[in-house]
C-alpha cells in the first residue's frame, strides 16, 4: 500500500455476482425458513377452514345459499342456450338462403328479364274477375320445383313466400328487405284489367324464358276452365319481349342480406362469450381433495413467502455490514494480494461445493492442498522476514489452528497467532514483535470497516504486509 487513501474508500461498491453467491450459500437457512412459512400458512389455512366447519350453522346457510346459487346458474343458463340454439338456427336458415336462393343467385347489374303483355276480350263487368283468376293462376306455378327439375338441385324460392305474406323462412329483419324486391315471377294489370302483363327475371336469359313459359301455358290452361266459370273471352299476346338491366332494389337487398349475416354472426360470437363466461358457483362445502388442494396452494404461497424474505434479509444484512464476499473485492478496492483461501469442506455435498468455487473458494481442492497453496504464496511473497503475525477478525482459536497447519509448511519463518489488532490488547502487543503480518479475515463474515481498520493500523506501523489470508466454510 503506497498511501492511505488505497485503505479508506468513501464509496461503498456492492458486488452484485459475490452477493448472490453468498446467499445461495445458506441455501439450508432458506430452506428451512421457506419450510416455516410453508407449515405456517398451510396450517392458518387448515385452521380457518377448520373453525368455519365448526361454526353453528354454517353448513345448513351454506348448503342453502348454495342452492340459491345454483338455481339461478341453471336458469341463466337455459335462457343462454335457448338465445344461442336460436342465433344458430336463424344463421344456418340465412346461411341456406344464400346458398340456394335463386333471387340471391341474380346479379344486379345483369338482371334478364321476360317480359308478356295480354289483351282480355270479354263484357266489361267480367274483365276485373278474369283478371284476378289469371293472376291467381300464375302466382301458383311451383317455381321451386320448375326450377329443381331445371337445375337438378333444390332451389330456395322462400323470396316469394315472403313478398306474398306467407310463411316467413328467414327473420322479421330479413323479411323487411325481401319484401321490396320484386317476385322472380309478377303479374300486373293495367287501369281497366284488360292488359295483363307479365315479368319473369333470372340470373340468365334461360332462367327467364322458362319462368315466362311456364307462366304462358298456366294461361293458357286456365282460360278454357275460366270462360266456363266466370265468362266467356278471348285472350290475346300483344307483344312478347327480354331485355337485360341493372336493379337498384336487387343490389341493395345483397348489401342488406350480406349486413344482417354479419349482425347474426356478431350476435352468435356474443351469445357464445356470454354461455363461457357463465360459471358454475362453487360449493362452499368444498370436497377434501379441494380442502387439500387449498391448503397446499397456500403452503406453496408461504414456502416462496419464506424463502424471498430470507434471502432479502440475508442480502441487506450482508450489505448493511459490508461483508466481505469474494476474494477478487481485496485486490479490487486495496489492491491487495490473497495469499490463499482456506475452505472447510467437511460434509459439504456437489451443490454447496460448486456454490463454493462461484465464492472463490477452491472446493476442488482438500484443505491440505489448501494450506500448502497458502504457504507457498506466504514463503514468496514474505522473503526476508523471520517472524509473520497472522492477525484479523476472525476467532483467535482459529486463526491458531490455521497456522499450526502452515508451520509445518514454512520451517524457517516463526508464525504467531493473535486477534483483531483494533480490539485485542494481547493482539496489540504481539503486532509490536513481528516483522510483518498477513491478515486472515471470514469470506461472509469479516466487514470491509473491520479490515480497513486493521489495514490502517498496519500501514502506519511500516511494517510489511505480504497480503491476506482468507478463511471460508464450503458449506457457507
Amino acid at each position: 500500500m503506497n498511501s492511505t487513501d488505497t485503505v479508506l474508500r468513501d464509496e461503498m461498491e456492492i458486488d452484485l455476482g459475490g452477493l448472490l453467491w453468498s446467499v445461495l450459500s445458506k441455501w439450508r437457512t432458506i430452506l428451512a425458513v421457506a419450510l416455516f412459512f410453508a407449515l405456517l400458512l398451510g396450517g392458518f389455512r387448515a385452521l380457518r377452514l377448520n373453525r368455519a366447519f365448526r361454526a353453528p350453522g354454517y353448513v345448513e346457510s351454506a348448503q342453502e345459499q348454495y342452492n340459491d346459487e345454483l338455481a339461478d346458474y341453471q336458469t341463466q343458463k337455459q335462457l343462454l342456450q335457448s338465445l344461442l340454439d336460436a342465433k344458430q338456427h336463424e344463421l344456418r336458415e340465412v346461411e341456406q338462403y344464400i346458398a340456394n336462393s335463386a333471387l340471391y343467385a341474380i346479379d344486379p347489374y345483369h338482371v334478364f328479364t321476360a317480359e308478356a303483355v295480354y289483351y282480355i276480350e270479354a263484357e266489361p263487368d267480367a274483365i276485373a274477375a278474369l283478371s284476378d283468376a289469371y293472376a291467381i293462376a300464375v302466382e301458383r306455378i311451383d317455381v321451386a320445383a320448375l326450377f329443381a327439375e331445371a337445375s337438378g338441385h333444390a332451389v330456395a324460392v322462400e323470396s316469394l313466400r315472403l313478398h306474398r305474406g306467407g310463411d316467413e323462412a328467414l327473420s322479421s329483419e330479413a323479411s323487411v328487405y325481401l319484401s321490396v324486391l320484386p317476385s322472380l315471377l309478377t303479374v300486373s294489370t293495367g287501369e281497366d284489367s284488360a292488359v295483363l302483363e307479365i315479368f319473369a327475371i333470372g340470373a340468365d336469359p334461360a332462367q327467364a324464358a322458362l319462368l315466362l313459359s311456364a307462366a304462358e301455358d298456366a294461361i293458357d290452361s286456365a282460360q278454357s276452365d275460366l270462360a266456363r266459370s266466370i265468362r266467356p273471352h278471348d285472350m290475346k299476346r300483344l307483344s312478347e319481349s327480354s331485355y337485360e338491366s341493372f336493379s337498384r332494389e336487387l343490389a341493395q337487398f345483397h348489401v342488406d342480406l350480406q349486413k344482417h349475416f354479419m349482425l347474426l354472426l356478431a350476435d352468435l360470437k356474443t351469445a357464445k362469450a356470454e354461455a363461457e363466461a357463465l360459471t358454475a358457483p362453487a360449493n362452499p362445502l368444498p370436497t377434501r381433495q379441494v380442502i387439500i388442494k387449498s391448503i397446499v396452494k397456500n403452503a406453496v404461497l408461504g414456502f416462496v413467502l419464506g424463502a424471498f424474505l430470507a434471502a432479502a434479509s440475508l442480502s441487506l444484512v450482508l450489505i448493511v455490514r459490508g461483508t466481505l464476499l469474494h476474494a477478487d473485492e481485496l485486490m479490487r478496492r486495496y489492491h491487495a494480494c490473497v495469499l490463499g483461501v482456506c475452505g472447510a469442506g467437511a460434509r459439504a455435498n456437489r451443490l454447496d461445493r460448486r456454490i463454493a468455487r462461484h465464492r472463490g473458494i477452491p472446493a476442488a481442492l482438500d484443505e491440505d492442498a489448501q494450506v500448502r497453496m497458502t504457504a507457498a504464496n506466504i514463503a514468496q511473497l514474505s522473503a526476508g522476514c523471520d517472524s509473520i503475525l497472522l492477525a484479523g477478525t476472525p476467532a483467535k482459536e482459529r486463526i491458531a489452528a490455521l497456522c499450526e497447519r502452515l508451520a509445518p509448511q514454512l520451517p524457517g519463518i516463526s508464525l504467531k497467532a493473535a486477534g483483531n489488532l483494533c480490539e485485542d490488547p494481547e493482539s496489540v502487543l504481539a503486532f509490536g514483535g513481528c516483522e510483518a503480518v498477513i491478515l486472515v479475515e471470514e469470506l461472509g463474515a469479516s466487514s470491509f470497516p473491520e479490515i480497513e481498520r486493521e489495514l490502517l493500523k498496519v500501514y502506519k506501523s511500516g511494517k510489511k504486509l505480504p497480503g491476506f489470508v482468507l478463511l471460508g466454510n464450503v458449506r457457507g
